[in-house]
C-alpha cells in the first residue's frame, strides 16, 4: 500500500480524493471497505498481509459502508434482452431491493433486473406507498438530470425499463447510455440502502460529461441527506466544487 496511517474527520456531505493515476486513491477506498467486510484485496490482486486493517480511520465510525468500484460492465446482463428477469415475489418486498447484499459485479450487471423490479413493485395494482415513492423518486431524479423520462412495461413475459418515447412506447434498456445507467445504479444505491452512512465511490466522474458532473453531484446530495459520500476523481471541477462547498460551509459570515 502507498499509505500506513490515514485519519478522517467527516461530517455529512460529499468529499473527494483527487490525484494522479497510481497515487493510491482506489487503494484508500478499498482499505476502508475491507474493514467493513468487503474482502476485496485478493479479488483485485493484493496480498491481504500488506494491509493493516486499522490503516484508515473514519470518525465518527460508520455503521455500514457501501463500496462502488469503477464500473466497467454496467447493464451487461441485459444486453440484447428486451425483458428483465423477475423473481416470483421479490418485487413485492422492499428489503429485496438492497444493492449491498449483491456482489459488486452482480449489482451492476443486473441493473435492468433491479430497476424493473422496483418499477413493478411501485406501479402494480395495490402497490404500497413506500414502493410507489421509491419508483417515483428514481424516475423524477432521472428526469431532473437528463431531461428525459423513463418508464416501464410489465406483462407475463416480464418487466422492462427504458426511455419513454413520443408514441408512449418504451425503448430497450440497452439504449440508455453508460452515463444514464450509471446514474440509475448510483441513485438506487443511495435510496435503497438507508442503513449505509458511508458511500465509497471510485471514479465518480466516470461516464459523465464534464457539463453533467456538477448536476449529478447536486442530485446526489438530494438523496444523500445526512450521510457521507467519499469519492475519488480525476476531474478538477469535481474536486474544486467539493472543496469550495466545504470551505464556504465553514465560513462564519454572520
Amino acid at each position: 500500500m502507498l499509505f500506513k496511517r490515514v485519519n478522517f474527520e467527516l461530517e455529512s456531505g460529499v468529499y473527494t480524493v483527487a490525484g494522479k493515476n497510481g497515487s493510491g486513491k482506489s487503494q484508500l477506498l478499498m482499505a476502508i471497505a475491507h474493514q467493513y467486510g468487503n474482502n476485496l484485496l485478493t479479488q483485485y490482486g493484493f496480498n491481504r498481509d500488506i494491509i493493516d486493517e486499522k490503516s484508515v480511520q473514519i470518525n465518527p465510525k460508520p455503521r455500514k459502508v457501501l463500496w462502488r468500484p469503477p464500473i466497467r460492465k454496467i447493464g451487461e446482463a441485459s444486453r440484447g434482452s428486451l425483458y428483465a428477469t423477475m423473481g416470483p415475489t421479490s418485487y413485492m418486498d422492499i428489503d429485496n431491493f438492497s444493492g449491498y447484499t449483491f456482489s459488486v459485479d452482480e449489482r451492476f450487471t443486473q441493473l435492468h433486473n433491479r430497476i424493473a423490479n422496483i418499477f413493478v413493485a411501485g406501479t402494480i395494482q395495490n402497490a404500497n406507498e413506500q414502493n410507489k415513492k421509491l419508483w417515483r423518486t428514481i424516475s423524477e431524479s432521472f428526469t431532473r438530470v437528463f431531461h428525459k423520462s423513463i418508464d416501464g412495461k410489465f406483462n407475463p413475459q416480464g418487466g422492462r425499463i427504458g426511455l419513454k418515447l413520443e408514441n408512449n412506447e418504451v425503448s430497450n434498456f440497452s439504449t440508455l447510455s453508460s452515463g444514464e445507467q450509471e446514474f440509475l445504479s448510483l441513485v438506487c444505491d443511495l435510496i435503497t440502502e438507508p442503513e449505509v452512512d458511508l458511500f465509497l465511490i471510485d471514479e465518480i466522474d466516470l461516464h459523465f460529461h464534464p457539463d453533467l458532473q456538477m448536476i449529478v453531484l447536486n442530485e446526489i446530495e438530494v438523496h444523500l441527506k445526512d450521510r457521507i459520500l467519499l469519492a475519488t476523481t480525476h476531474s478538477p471541477s469535481v474536486a474544486l466544487r467539493c472543496f469550495c462547498q466545504k470551505f464556504f460551509e465553514k465560513l462564519d459570515i454572520s
